[in-house]
């Protein structure tokens, strides 16, 4: 085994970049998700919009492959040929990335070793790239490089030599979350075809090849984990780190060079990091979290984002955390904080408001958005009255959530309609007093430009009203977009009369913009009710264009308007680029995606809106 420390990028050497510009590469990302957290969804994510952002790389031939077990994934991933998805039954990383080699492998009618020269194998656990951008090189090449360097076919961001005369393996050990491989026919069939014995004092012994069906998380370690490595080096292979340890501590339970230890800053040079390691116990952990914050950082500041929470005085409410532990807060300190473990504040203020949200969601999921939506109004005082069209909630457990969610059934287009009339009528039966009542479906994205700015927005669009929305759109007729609505608590029987009588005319799409959300503002200014909005189509120039409030030539007249706070994130984000959003808006779309090969409007694919690929 050798090592060489490689990762400073904007020298790569000549000949690497020669020879790594001729390679075709195919990377196998097994992905999955856990409920209560969004910590592989942070790391998938951002390996998307950063690894594979190819305009802050060199140009390389690369293929990947994503493979989703439990078919449930929360990120938006692009529509590009060179990127597949493959959905799946849970399966361990080893048999997932078997399941990518035999996809490519099929789809092509060639077997993987004739279509590419390295595979990558990436499972979500880790987090990365973590080096600069460079268009002259590539995140790749380090790894490539030590390859050379060291005559290696496999390369990890650090390699694992365990103690000796202990019941763990007798040889090094490659990263169980990164390698970089070059293969040919006989590497391909050493761990796809052949069998390898383990061979640790003291453990079961088990017979497996490497990638495969493995039958529990001990048999992955020692024929997966342990396997890759030693059949490699059993068959004469060398392999190689990008880590090199002259540093090594004299703590005689010191085992793993990427678990918590005093040397974490040169882990900082593996440019793909695991920051936490958990056993097979529930809430135990092997090791303190690695570099979670130094990553975080990272990501922030090159994807352009900030928590909208930063700066706040925030109190979280511990008590919600689905975990069996006699201190969650200090649990969540010290480890649910990199976990990402979803958790809820408490109010910060007291606003006397409540607002109804309508949800749906096809995967059957809280998407994280929406959760950071409605964190924000708890933290400026709403309470939550949530309803969603879904079956199910499949990513969270209902009890870690500050509100019950209520079920409706899914009629189709509309369905917000009823939840809305839904939720006013309970707040009738209960006797429930607010101030305001605030109407939004999942659609809306907010609070785009801040927290600060969203509770300042609705303050100040509150003074001289009765009712008001975000948006005042002039398509058909005036009337305010029913996307996000408020109103006085004295317009509630008014509201509900309305809502029940026209809700009944109501069997089309259409039937529900014509007779109940284009009427709906007239019908409350005949009342004599005053109505205001925080974006209006008269301060919009070429505001006769369809669909003015949305419409792609007008966005950056209000996007970034001091007083708006919200977007309808489906109709807009082909259109948009990071660059021109701020910083906020681009943390609430952390798991979605700008440009045309995301999620395309419906007003695109009707022809309504231009083509987003002339946006980029």
């Amino acid at each position: 085994m050798n090592s060489q420390d490689t990762t400073k990028n904007n020298n790569t050497p000549k000949i690497v970049l020669k020879d790594i510009k001729n390679s075709k590469i195919c990377i196998i990302y097994v992905y999955y998700e856990r409920k209560n957290e969004t910590k592989n969804q942070t790391n998938l994510s951002y390996f998307i919009k950063y690894g594979l952002d190819e305009t802050k790389w060199l140009n390389l031939d690369i293929t990947t492959i994503i493979v989703i077990n439990g078919f449930q994934c929360e990120i938006v991933i692009p529509n590009k040929k060179n990127i597949h998805i493959i959905k799946q039954d849970n399966c361990t990383d080893y048999e997932g990335w078997l399941n990518g080699i035999n996809y490519i492998s099929n789809k092509n009618n060639k077997p993987i070793e004739e279509q590419f020269d390295y595979l990558c194998l990436i499972n979500a656990s880790t987090f990365g790239p973590f080096m600069d951008p460079d268009n002259k090189s590539h995140w790749l090449c380090p790894f490539y490089e030590s390859m050379l360097i060291n005559n290696s076919v496999a390369c990890s961001p650090y390699i694992n030599v365990f103690k000796p005369n202990t019941d763990h393996i007798n040889l090094p050990v490659l990263s169980c979350s990164f390698t970089l491989l070059k293969i040919d026919k006989n590497i391909i069939d050493l761990l796809t075809k052949t069998p390898v014995i383990s061979t640790e004092r003291n453990s079961p012994k088990y017979t497996s090849i490497v990638l495969s069906k493995k039958n529990s998380k001990v048999d992955a370690i020692l024929t997966g984990e342990f396997g890759l490595s030693r059949i490699l080096q059993i068959n004469n292979y060398n392999i190689c780190c990008l880590y090199k340890n002259n540093h090594r501590p004299s703590d005689p339970s010191y085992d793993r060079e990427e678990f918590f230890h005093i040397n974490n800053e040169f882990l900082k040079d593996t440019i793909f990091i695991k920051n936490v390691w958990r056993t097979g116990e529930p809430y135990y952990y092997a090791s303190k979290p690695i570099l979670y914050d130094y990553c975080i950082n990272f990501m922030n500041r090159n994807l352009k984002y900030k928590n909208i929470f930063d700066g706040l005085d925030l109190i979280y409410d511990y008590n919600l955390l689905n975990i069996n532990h006699n201190n969650k807060k200090d649990f969540f300190h010290n480890f649910g904080y990199a976990e990402e473990y979803i958790l809820f504040p408490k109010k910060k203020y007291n606003s006397k408001s409540v607002v109804i949200y309508a949800h749906y969601d096809s995967n059957n999921i809280i998407a994280d958005y929406v959760i950071q939506g409605i964190k924000s109004l708890i933290y400026i005082g709403y309470d939550i009255l949530f309803y969603t069209a879904s079956s199910s909630i499949n990513n969270i457990n209902l009890n870690i959530l500050p509100f019950n969610v209520h079920f409706v059934k899914n009629k189709g287009a509309g369905t917000d309609w009823l939840m809305f009339l839904n939720g006013l009528e309970l707040i009738k039966k209960e006797k429930l007093i607010y101030e305001w009542i605030m109407f939004i479906n999942d659609s809306a994205l907010l609070p785009i430009n801040g927290i600060t700015n969203l509770m300042n927005s609705i303050q100040n669009v509150r003074k001289n009203c009765d009712f008001w929305g975000h948006w005042l759109s002039n398509e058909i007729q005036t009337h305010l977009v029913f996307t996000i609505n408020e109103f006085k608590y004295i317009l509630l029987e008014d509201i509900i009369k309305f809502i029940a009588n026209n809700i009944t005319l109501c069997n089309t799409k259409n039937d529900y913009v014509y007779k109940l959300e284009i009427p709906f503002t007239k019908y409350l200014l005949d009342k004599k009710y005053k109505m205001d909005s925080v974006i209006k189509y008269t301060e919009l120039t070429n505001n006769h264009l369809c669909c003015p409030m949305f419409n792609p030539l007008l966005l950056k007249q209000w996007i970034n308007n001091p007083n708006s706070f919200a977007i309808k994130w489906k109709y807009c984000i082909s259109y948009l680029k990071n660059t021109v959003v701020s910083e906020e808006f681009n943390f609430l779309t952390k798991y979605l995606y700008y440009g045309p090969y995301g999620t395309i409007s419906e007003a695109e694919k009707m022809g309504a809106f231009p083509k987003s690929i002339l946006f980029i």
